[in-house]
């Protein structure tokens, strides 16, 4: 099941569902201890959309081409469509190619060896390619995926606030060179900032 089918008009297959509560749990226990170990660079889950959503927005947040390959996904004459627009629950994890094999080994000890997939790499460049081995299934460009994301929140913020800063706004949006706005944080977070207080027997409202 996905919203593809709502764009289609038409039964996809089974909506999602958790068949096994356990499975979800080893795997966000897996990510947490990935996480700890500093192995995961990006996670995202699979939802509204499926796979090739939940890929297009991480290279929307990372500025980023994608060389995606399916193909071990679609075995035993799987649709591709399948593939990229089902919403069962999953997880997309970037990490680096060096820590590949502990990233495996650790998912392995959590026993989710079987539900691991390499799919692909994050490139230079802004294109988008997802194909099932040497089959080209899809290939866009960076910003005319962007522009195809943002147009219906643009005519509602241009119709709702100022025209000029909604198309402002979106102008920055498919700026695909525009790195966005980075916090600057002048402290430690993990700083305990009450401790000072605390001290002097000053106690937080």
């Amino acid at each position: 099941g996905s919203i593809l089918a709502q764009v289609w008009q038409r039964d996809l297959g089974a909506v999602p569902d958790l068949d096994d509560p356990a499975r979800l749990a080893a795997a966000f226990d897996a990510i947490q201890a990935l996480n700890a170990a500093g192995l995961v660079q990006t996670c995202h889950d699979r939802s509204d959309g499926g796979l090739a959503v939940t890929l297009a927005e991480m290279a929307f947040a990372a500025r980023c081409g994608l060389d995606i390959d399916v193909a071990a996904l679609v075995g035993g004459g799987v649709d591709p469509r399948t593939a990229l627009f089902a919403e069962e629950l999953g997880i997309v994890l970037q990490v680096r190619g060096a820590d590949l094999a502990a990233v495996h080994a650790l998912l392995a000890g959590h026993g989710l060896a079987d539900a691991v997939h390499e799919i692909g790499r994050a490139e230079h460049g802004h294109r988008i390619r997802i194909r099932a081995g040497a089959l080209e299934l899809a290939s866009f460009e960076l910003h005319a995926l962007l522009a195809a994301w943002h147009e219906t929140s643009h005519a509602m913020q241009r119709w709702r606030d100022d025209p000029a800063a909604a198309d402002s706004e979106r102008d920055s949006v498919l700026d695909v060179a525009d790195p966005g706005l980075a916090p600057l944080v002048p402290f430690d977070p993990a700083e305990d900032t009450a401790a000072p207080w605390i001290a002097r027997g000053v106690r937080p409202a």
